[in-house]
């Protein structure tokens, strides 16, 4: 086979190598995504697993939860939501610059991450809790 004829087969599989899964999205779809947060998620690869564990995380803890505990924890994540995306209010400087942005993201999702991979391990260490 000669090269121009192999040529679109080689453009494939390195296009197939580099390209990301397709798992590789946040908890949420992109096409609706609507202020600058959810935006930098969506195009950012390292807030996309985050985003996902979170969700994962999240959903499962509120599968372990009493119905209390359960109504408590939405609100939590309803406030955390809120406060990961006043992260926005970080951005300054003409032409803007994100540094802050993403570092106040770094900070806010981890830090909900960890809130509830503990909430989880707590669940299922204590489960009558």
């Amino acid at each position: 086979m000669s090269f121009a004829r192999a040529l679109p087969f080689i453009v494939l599989a390195v296009v197939s190598i580099t390209a990301p899964p397709a798992t590789a999205a946040p908890s949420f779809n992109c096409k609706k995504a609507t202020g600058l947060i959810e935006k930098q998620i969506c195009g950012n690869p390292e807030f996309e697993p985050i985003d996902r564990d979170i969700a994962s995380l999240y959903t499962r803890s509120l599968a372990m939860l009493a119905k209390t505990d359960a109504d408590a924890l939405r609100a939590e994540q309803r406030a955390w939501v809120k406060e990961r995306d006043e992260c926005e209010d970080m951005i300054h400087g003409d032409p803007p610059i994100m540094a802050d942005v993403l570092m106040c993201m770094r900070k806010t999702m981890g830090e909900r991450k960890a809130r509830l991979q503990a909430i989880l391990e707590r669940k299922q260490l204590f489960p009558k809790d």
